[in-house]
């Protein structure tokens, strides 16, 4: 009776331990996530912070493993992008992280953000864009951000190209005009305002041409035409299947039509697929059918 005694004691000691372990584990495992939360929240909140109190222009890409590349802004674009940041305001909504707490995903709601969808402007000075933005479109977007923690030890996003893409692209659309309306970057925007088509002329009788396939010729005529008379030097590039061939220059005045003609080096062209190309500084404008040399 003793024995048995002592037998259920040892047994009920045992699961109290286990139990006891058990708990434990479970109440530190959740102790740390809920550690790493915060952690991972005071990054965003003081990133965000940061960044919106700029206006854009602290470099929040310390707070990334990977820089987002935004080469292919032009000043103008990220100054305006940066002011129509003013009222934009951002709140976390929830935040995880996975079992070996190393890597988890912050999910913010930002508020008053710019939206493009409705914005009609795409031709302006600097100026005129500034004043548009007091009528811009604001919306509130849900975005969840992959963060993870470095070498360190400190977390980190693990990129922002998804805040950019959702906000700030729109912006590479649009042209700045300098004080003379002159393009200082060109865009899709600004060629779609102007340009019209391109076709190929026949080398003899001076007519478009019927199809895209000649023989035996000496010259290599396109036309690019315009909608309205334009002011432009462009370089016009002659390509033979898919290489530089020939470039001359370009001057435009108060025509509709760019006349790109180029002559053979001896008496008539090498067999190939040529094309012409149109360019302002290192922006193509318009680029031809491919013209088949027989």
């Amino acid at each position: 009776m003793v024995i048995s005694v002592r037998k259920f004691i040892y047994k009920f000691i045992a699961a109290v331990s286990v139990v006891s372990v058990a708990f434990n584990c479970c109440g530190c495992s959740a102790f740390l996530e809920g550690l790493a939360v915060s952690k991972i929240e005071s990054m965003v909140s003081e990133a965000f912070t940061e960044y919106f109190e700029s206006k854009g222009t602290s470099d929040i890409s310390r707070y990334c493993k990977k820089k987002t590349d935004l080469s292919g802004y032009t000043a103008e674009q990220t100054e305006l992008f940066n002011k129509a940041l003013s009222k934009t305001t951002f709140e976390i909504v929830e935040t995880t992280v996975k079992e070996n707490r190393e890597s988890g995903t912050c999910t913010i709601q930002f508020k008053k953000a710019p939206d493009m969808s409705k914005w009609d402007l795409w031709i302006a000075t600097a100026d005129e864009y500034e004043s548009a933005l007091s009528s811009i479109k604001r919306k509130t977007v849900k975005i969840s951000f992959k963060v993870s923690r470095n070498e360190d030890g400190d977390w980190q996003f693990d990129n922002l190209d998804k805040f950019y893409s959702v906000f700030m692209s729109s912006f590479k659309d649009l042209c700045f005009l300098n004080e003379d309306g002159s393009p200082i970057n060109i865009t899709d925007k600004y060629i779609e305002s102007f340009y019209v088509d391109s076709a190929w002329y026949d080398e003899k009788m001076g007519n478009p041409l019927e199809s895209l396939s000649v023989s035996s010729v000496g010259s290599l005529t396109c036309v690019f035409y315009f909608n309205s008379p334009m002011n432009l030097n462009v370089t016009a590039v002659l390509y033979k299947d898919g290489d530089e061939e020939d470039t001359m220059d370009i001057t435009v005045e108060d025509s509709v039509v760019a006349h790109c003609c180029f002559l053979s080096d001896s008496d008539t062209f090498a067999r190939g697929t040529y094309k012409i190309a149109i360019c302002l500084g290192d922006s193509v404008i318009a680029e031809s059918a491919e013209l088949a040399v027989r």
